[in-house]
This record gives C-alpha cells, structure tokens and sequence, in this order.
C-alpha cells in the first residue's frame, strides 16, 4: 500500500487582507472598485491559496492580473 504524503501549508509568509483593506487598495490604485468585492469573496473562498494550493503571499501583486483575466471574461 502506498504511503499518502501529507501536506502542510505553511501560513507564516501570509497576509490575509480585511475587505477595508483590499477596498482602499483597489481606491488607492484607481482600479476597478467593483470587482474590489468579487476579488475579495473569490480568494476567502479558496483560503488565500493559488490553484495549486500554494499560499499567496503577496495578495497586492495578484490584483493586476486578476482584473486582466476578468477584463477578458466580459
């Protein structure tokens, strides 16, 4: 029987945001303010982790393209 490798994920290097704080950026940077919401509930959903469950460290650095993957969406 196979051994199954557990994984941890290791949420030290994690800045998980309050909304307040995602909104003001979203202000801050003059980008589309209503998808500040629908960032915001799409990462709390999936606990601050990527696809393939790597913690997102630098939640900031990540809007960029999510407002580009959404923009292509519409």
């Amino acid at each position: 029987m196979e051994k199954k490798e557990e994984q941890f994920i290791n949420f030290k290097n994690i800045s998980i945001p309050e909304f307040n704080e995602v909104f003001s950026y979203f202000v801050e940077k003059e980008f589309n303010i209503a998808q500040a919401q629908i960032f915001f509930n799409f990462y709390t959903r999936n606990g601050w982790l990527f696809e393939d469950k790597t913690p997102i460290t630098d939640w900031k650095s990540i809007i960029p393209i999510w407002l580009n993957r959404n923009e292509k969406n519409q």
